[in-house]
């Protein structure tokens, strides 16, 4: 009886452990020399672990693991390190991957902008533009913090973003904008990709906090948890809740077979 209430406690704690390992969340931030870290803020405040690389490690990184989402802050350099470039972030889209991402300050190009569903390069600015929900009802908006616009900004670089235009036939969203309705080239957040990716035409490192950090948090947070376009059908798993009932009707049951034992 001992070894087999030892076997059920041990098969316990491996399925417990097992889903909690399941349901960890695999993290990338590229940081390169940001002022504020705003990105990784956001991340701390919805308690999410992550990793960051800088303009030498970056792409590294990247290829060496499977992600589920990628964070790009960078409003100084590209990543320079395996094949340098943008190219294996672009590869990480168009494989599916997800990506919440900041202007990098001059360092685009157009295959870049093309992966996040735009039509172009966009066009610079060189002070800091507010930002203006157009899509006001959308959850990048609402949840978990409710954010109407960007304003008070910082300028701590010389070109501080791009006007970006949606390529509308690939399904792309213009959530919000540098002006105050919507219009062709002044988009400033792009949902694109079936809700995969977040390209914002603006620094984050010049955005006020705690708005810029809210909105940043939000951006994670949709992103993540976007259901798959393309789910696989398999077996529906197990409640959790159903778990813990029937493995403590088990023991129950065990404890109350063992009495009846020694009572005979």
């Amino acid at each position: 009886m001992k070894k087999l209430l030892v076997l059920l406690c041990a098969m316990a704690f491996l399925f417990f452990y097992g889903n909690k390992q399941a349901q960890s969340t695999l993290i990338l931030v590229f940081d390169h020399n940001t002022d504020n870290q705003y990105a990784q803020l956001a991340l701390d405040g919805l308690g999410l672990g992550y990793v960051v690389g800088n303009d030498t490690s970056f792409n590294s990184l990247l290829t060496g693991s499977v992600w589920d989402l990628v964070v790009v802050d960078s409003p100084s350099n590209e990543p320079t390190d395996a094949t340098g470039g943008w190219s294996p972030l672009i590869n990480h889209i168009n494989g599916g991957g997800s990506v919440v991402m900041s202007s990098p300050h001059g360092f685009r190009e157009l295959d870049l902008m093309l992966a996040f569903d735009m039509s172009g390069l966009g066009s610079p600015f060189y002070a800091p533009q507010d930002v203006f929900a157009w899509e006001t009802t959308h959850p990048v908006f609402n949840s978990p913090n409710t954010v109407s616009s960007l304003s008070n900004w910082t300028d701590n670089w010389t070109q501080n973003g791009d006007r970006l235009t949606v390529n509308a036939s690939s399904g792309a969203i213009a959530l919000g904008g540098f002006v105050t309705t919507p219009a062709i080239g002044e988009a400033a957040i792009v949902l694109g990709n079936e809700g995969r990716t977040i390209y914002n035409g603006f620094l984050f490192d010049d955005a006020n906090a705690p708005a810029g950090v809210s909105l940043i948090q939000n951006e994670i947070t949709y992103v993540l948890n976007m259901p798959d376009p393309d789910p696989d059908p398999g077996p529906a798993p197990v409640p959790e809740p159903a778990t813990i009932l029937l493995l403590g009707s088990g023991l129950v049951g065990l404890v109350r077979f063992r009495r009846k034992v020694q009572k005979g």
